[in-house]
């Protein structure tokens, strides 16, 4: 019989926030005084500064939107993603004594050359926030909208009862059809 990966995945994660499961941190001498910047607080800079704080490093995250997060919270919507699991993990991670500057933008609020001043390292993290071209025509007219779509759901008008086309068969286009 098959197994589902994902449920069991997101079983033990569900199990490990009921029971208030800590993260374990094993503190390596020589990083103890290291500190490092990571942009973007999606999946990879959540997880990069999990792992370093879990080594003693002083992380402090630099996000644009005034949550954390990333995609998991501004582009997976709450029915795949649950925002309590996101919100708990999250918090998880800012227990292991991680800093964090929210509204604050690269190119904008700072720039990569002050980051590396002020840390031993920096860690971008910022994603992919562009969508990719099809290259067809009337890509770009109005109401035509990319695959970021849901990261700017609330930006675009309300389409419910209207005749929608949605390109494609993945996890975005069937989400941004449930959405």
């Amino acid at each position: 019989e098959p197994v589902s990966i994902g449920a069991m995945e997101a079983y033990i994660g569900d199990l490990s926030i009921e029971n208030n499961y800590e993260l374990s941190i094993e503190v390596d001498e020589r990083a103890k005084d290291k500190r490092v910047a990571v942009i973007g607080s999606g999946p990879a800079g959540l997880t990069c500064a999990a792992f370093l704080a879990r080594r003693g490093v002083k992380v402090t995250i630099y996000e644009k939107h005034d949550k954390l997060g990333g995609l998991l919270t501004h582009g997976i919507p709450d029915f795949r993603l649950p925002r309590e699991v996101v919100e708990k993990t999250i918090e998880k991670i800012l227990d292991l004594g991680v800093e964090t500057k929210l509204n604050q933008e690269l190119g904008r609020d700072f720039e990569i050359e002050d980051l590396a001043k002020k840390y031993d390292a920096v860690f971008v993290a910022i994603g992919a926030n562009i969508p990719a071209k099809m290259n067809v025509e009337g890509e770009g007219l109005e109401g035509v909208y990319g695959g970021n779509y849901l990261l700017e759901y609330n930006k675009h008008p309300n389409y419910t009862g209207k005749k929608v086309a949605i390109i494609g068969g993945g996890n975005v286009a069937m989400d941004s059809a449930r959405t």
